[in-house]
């Protein structure tokens, strides 16, 4: 029989409250007593602040430069420039793009989280280096994080030749946790060589087919990005895909309010989709009071650090979460609070769970 291992926090104030106590966590996980027989390690807490574990619920480790010589970079009018800048940048690195991801999430660690959804450019540019080099750094850090792969087709599955064939190599490599896609309607609406299905038709049908979750990044707004949104969400239920599929951005989605808002959540709660948010600026956060109230979980996460697109981020999610705050113009002692717990393992994204 395996003799379980209780630590027991002594002292402590969870979200900051008046008065210590004491907390229980057995074999990692929070429990309401030590159990009989097990080995006990106690902490002294000293009157801190207990939080539950962060979660970094969308960040592209694959392309940073954090630690890196610094890397001068472009204006970029729109997603074709950015995702060139993503493959000269990618050229001008010399550290192994294994190190460089490990590195970053090796600090994230440090910050606090426990487990990231980490999305990886899958494209001809890089052929599947980036899922490869993911697994390695997941592999040595998983004592202390928890890593979903997202093999996310940036160029686009049907804009790009090839890149659909590479993202169903890495769907049958065993090496990744979802599938993701990007703008349907917008950036990967029509294919350059004519060829393929539509990115949805793939992207479910290579989930369906090895039993993977769903990652779709949505940038358009309005109408071009809520139709997809919609269709995402109807292809989910029909799939029985429901709590394992995810909305990254959804920008069409703060543009709504009132009844159209109110429908759009339900029908994302009904199909089980967890969008998430970046806290970009306070035109483009998701509304996550609104979604919350319907059931909808909402996830907080890095997204680009010191990347090609950006000099900016430090994946630490207590950060990002002030950021949240600020752009929604948290005040009061609540609001701080809620936008902590939007970074945490309770309230992540449905597919990271507890």
């Amino acid at each position: 029989m395996t003799i379980p291992t209780a630590t027991v926090f002594r002292g402590v104030r969870p979200f900051g409250v008046d008065g210590a106590t004491d907390l229980v966590a057995v074999d990692g996980r929070l429990a309401a007593a030590v159990p009989e027989g097990a080995r006990v390690e106690e902490v002294d807490g000293r009157g801190r602040i207990a939080l539950p574990t962060l979660v970094d619920a969308h960040i592209h480790p694959d392309k940073t430069a954090w630690s890196e010589p610094w890397y001068s970079r472009r204006a970029a009018g729109g997603l074709p420039e950015y995702v060139r800048g993503d493959v000269e940048l990618y050229e001008h690195q010399r550290t192994p793009l294994a190190e460089r991801a490990g590195r970053l999430l090796a600090h994230a660690v440090t910050r606090g989280t426990r487990a990231v959804r980490a999305h990886v450019d899958v494209a001809p540019a890089y052929g599947l280096a980036g899922v490869e080099g993911l697994a390695a750094a997941r592999e040595r850090l998983s004592p202390a994080l928890d890593v979903q792969v997202v093999a996310f087709p940036q160029h686009g599955v049907r804009r790009t030749p090839g890149a659909g064939a590479l993202l169903a190599e890495a769907a049958a490599s065993g090496l990744i946790d979802a599938v993701g896609g990007i703008d349907p309607a917008g950036f990967d609406g029509v294919g350059e060589d004519g060829e393929g299905p539509a990115q949805l038709d793939q992207v479910f049908g290579l989930a369906e087919k090895h039993g993977l979750q769903l990652d779709v990044h949505l940038h358009d707004i309005g109408e071009r990005g809520l139709t997809p949104l919609r269709d995402i969400a109807a292809r989910t239920k029909a799939a029985g895909l429901q709590g394992r599929a995810v909305v990254s951005h959804a920008f069409c989605v703060p543009e709504l309010s009132g009844a159209e808002l109110a429908g759009l959540a339900e029908l994302l709660a009904d199909a089980g989709i967890g969008p998430t948010t970046v806290a970009p600026s306070a035109h483009q956060v998701l509304p996550f009071r609104e979604l919350r109230a319907h059931g909808v979980k909402v996830g907080l996460g890095s997204d680009g650090v010191r990347d090609s697109w950006s000099p900016f981020g430090n994946a630490d999610m207590l950060h990002r979460a002030h950021l949240l705050g600020w752009t929604t113009d948290a005040r009061t002692d609540e609001e701080p609070a809620r936008r902590h717990v939007a970074g945490t393992r309770a309230f992540a994204l449905t597919a990271l769970g507890d």
